[in-house]
């Protein structure tokens, strides 16, 4: 398990007395996801860095969920549903829940980019069927009748949320359940419970996902990508967790917005392995330039 919060030696420096250190253990799936998405981008073993760094990544994160796995489902039979437990999701305001979407769903991708990985490494087939199999098998919360999907087991609606969470599924995890129409089910169930004074990267990822679902939600798009700076304070413009203070230097607001810029507006997606989707949408920017690499590749674009 990756720490939530780490120094110099990459150690857990979370104050014990903060139960996010212990349970919000979605940031190892994180880690696995962003490992892939460079793997994707790059493509280039020729160092072996697959080898020798992306692939001890993902199959020690692999390792660590099946653990994980085997503790909270001690009489599982095979073939049945798997159950992450006792975990706080990427809304802290939640804890001690089971099956938060989030994490199952960043839980999923670990076994199966790590299986991905080792086959194209050519590992023995045995050695990664159980992360397959494993993946097939989490559950992640989903409700039928409102074609939405619930933060957690036991979800009670209207319950208060801090950050984004559930809409995470869509942008930038793109979960095959997320249709557009779950996806703008979603955006539009848990804006209306979203704490108002939460960090801002929410609103960024309220402002992509938004954009993506088409013209009809450019106006929801604009006014949630204006809300993603609001944390930036005078006189340096520096990003704090809360419009009103708290964290300072809080680079994951910074990171939201400038996924905004990048996303919102170029709509540029690495969805496969070998495809690099590309569609400039300047709803709300005058001026955009980007400088970016794909499978060695350089990539200079100005709008």
């Amino acid at each position: 398990m990756f720490p939530w919060e780490s120094a110099l030696t990459g150690s857990e420096t979370c104050p014990t007395w903060a139960a996010t250190g212990l349970r919000e253990i979605h940031i190892s799936g994180d880690i696995a996801f962003a490992v892939w998405q460079f793997w994707r981008a790059n493509q280039d073993n020729s160092n072996g860095w697959l080898n020798q760094t992306g692939f001890p990544l993902l199959s020690g994160i692999a390792q660590f969920w099946m653990s994980k796995l085997a503790i909270d489902n001690p009489s599982s039979s095979p073939g049945s549903p798997l159950n992450l437990l006792n975990v706080i999701p990427p809304d802290e305001y939640a804890d001690h829940v089971n099956n938060s979407a989030y994490t199952n769903s960043v839980a999923i991708y670990s076994l199966q980019y790590a299986a991905a990985a080792a086959a194209f490494l050519g590992e023995p087939p045995s050695s990664y069927a159980p992360w397959i199999d494993a993946a097939s098998r989490i559950v992640i919360p989903f409700d039928s009748v409102n074609q939405y999907h619930p933060e957690y087991d036991g979800y009670k609606n209207g319950t208060v949320i801090k950050q984004a969470d559930v809409i995470l599924l869509g942008f930038p995890l793109e979960v095959s359940s997320s249709t557009p129409q779950v996806r703008a089910n979603d955006l539009l169930y848990y804006s209306k419970v979203t704490d108002n004074g939460g960090p801002a990267m929410t609103w960024a990822m309220f402002a992509v996902s938004y954009l993506e679902l088409g013209p009809s939600f450019i106006d929801l798009a604009r006014s949630n990508f204006n809300r993603s700076f609001a944390n930036a304070q005078s006189p340096f413009l520096v990003w704090t967790e809360t419009p009103s203070g708290g964290t300072p230097n809080f680079l994951t607001g910074a990171g939201g917005f400038l996924q905004t810029g990048m996303f919102s507006n170029w709509r540029c997606y690495i969805i496969i392995l070998l495809l690099l989707i590309f569609t400039p949408c300047t709803h709300y920017a005058s001026l955009l330039s980007l400088h970016s690499s794909f499978l060695q590749l350089s990539l200079d674009t100005l709008v």
